[in-house]
């Protein structure tokens, strides 16, 4: 079983890169009390969560507060989930936008990605998925926000 959250803090789109974001949500994940490597569900121009996470994982991937979201990488990546991921890693439950640029396969959606998650401008934008969507608009909402939006982070354990 691995866990899966929505951050509690929304970010502008400066997250200073995949790298950051994952920092963010290791950060979160350590000071809920989760063991593991967690790494958020996010893509800059050339790199999605299809290059960055285990894609072989068969086991289930579940809210922090054990609902189930997905029978594995498959199953994660086929356009629906069995729960959307609306829960923090403080068991709360939001109805939010997260930033993503990512289709439901795991790859980069394209060029709509806050200058590879580096900048908070009014000038750029961002991709985001919705918290409360099943659909493939949970990891793809279609419309991009400006980057000095606040939106939270999908958070995934991930040892890859």
């Amino acid at each position: 079983h691995r866990k899966v959250f929505v951050s509690s803090a929304a970010y502008n789109g400066n997250l200073q890169g995949l790298a950051g974001a994952d920092a963010r949500c290791q950060a979160l994940a350590t000071s809920a009390g989760f063991p593991g490597t967690f790494r958020a569900w996010l893509s800059d121009s050339s790199t999605g969560p299809a290059d960055r996470f285990d894609t072989s994982f068969t086991g289930v991937y579940e809210l922090v507060d054990g609902t189930l979201v997905a029978h594995g990488w498959a199953d994660l990546t086929d356009g629906t989930l069995q729960h959307a991921i609306d829960v923090t890693e403080g068991n709360g439950v939001v109805d939010a936008t997260a930033w993503t640029n990512t289709s439901t396969s795991g790859t980069p959606l394209g060029g709509v990605h806050c200058s590879d998650w580096s900048s908070s401008s009014s000038m750029v934008q961002g991709l985001y998925g919705f918290t409360a969507s099943t659909d493939s608009q949970w990891t793809d909402g279609m419309n991009p926000v400006l980057c000095s939006a606040g939106n939270k982070i999908y958070c995934f354990e991930d040892p890859a």
